[in-house]
């Protein structure tokens, strides 16, 4: 199942009525979802790591502060 799919399966489920076996399908589409948003913020952080250091070289030139700013979490976990 595609990433696109698993959104739309989450965006459509009825978890009102949903039992334990519908709602550990779910489940598996928010891992599905997660997995691939992970993976496209690790991809991101490596593009802004590449520009940082052509910019300055020897230095992360704000990629902590970007993270922090936009993905509103700390500079620890954006200098992860």
């Amino acid at each position: 199942m595609s990433v696109i799919a698993a959104v739309e399966a989450l965006e459509r489920a009825d978890l009102a009525a949903a039992d334990t076996a519908v709602c550990a399908d779910l489940l598996s589409h928010v891992r599905r979802a997660r997995g691939w948003l992970d993976a496209v913020e690790a991809q991101i952080s490596s593009r802004m790591r590449d520009i940082a250091t052509a910019l300055a070289p020897g230095t992360d030139a704000g990629i902590a502060d970007v993270h922090g700013a936009v993905g509103r979490v700390s500079a620890a976990e954006g200098r992860k």
